[in-house]
């Protein structure tokens, strides 16, 4: 098993924090994961994106070319990034940021309105990254929820596990509800 998981979106959206708790709780749940990262030159505004490489084997190469499930949180980031995903990949979007342009009967999309999730659930909008988190925890199923959860209190700044944690368990029952 190797799953590709792309995660794009405006430096300061958490997309790294995002790639290194995902990969943190897969690493907890026995797999192995590497993650390489990518950001625009700008000091501020600009880009940023984890690939991250999740296997049940010992990964040999710690690129990828093409994503099974591509997060994004900007138009931007999901106008760049859509023609990495593979045929019959997901497409997790934050809701009221993107607006997918570009369609295709091979791709999945799951719209979260990760945003308001946030607000509404640790009224905090920072936490989007932790809800989107949380879904693609839901629709991946090779990753418990618990190992997520004691990902995110061993990554974030002391003081804000607890946040966290309640806005990735947002997304997760989110996408668990459109799903199941």
């Amino acid at each position: 098993m190797i799953l590709r998981i792309r995660i794009g979106g405006l430096g300061g959206h958490g997309i790294l924090l995002a790639g290194r708790v995902l990969g943190t709780a897969a690493i907890y749940a026995g797999y192995d994961a590497i993650m390489t990262v990518a950001y625009s030159p700008e000091q501020r505004g600009g880009w940023s994106k984890a690939d991250l490489v999740i296997s049940d084997s010992e990964i040999d190469y710690p690129y990828i070319d093409e994503a099974d499930i591509l997060i994004v949180t900007t138009q931007e980031m999901f106008e760049r990034e859509f023609k990495s995903l593979v045929n019959n990949g997901y497409l997790i979007y934050e809701s009221s940021l993107v607006k997918p342009s570009q369609t295709s009967l091979s791709v999945r999309g799951i719209g979260i309105p990760a945003i308001s999730l946030a607000e509404k659930t640790v009224k905090r909008r920072i936490a989007m990254n932790m809800v989107l988190v949380g879904g693609v925890t839901a629709l991946s199923k090779i990753i418990d929820p618990k190992h997520v959860e004691e990902a995110i209190r061993s990554t974030v700044r002391k003081g804000t596990e607890e946040m966290n944690v309640k806005a990735m368990y947002a997304g997760y029952d989110y996408v668990r509800q459109l799903l199941y």
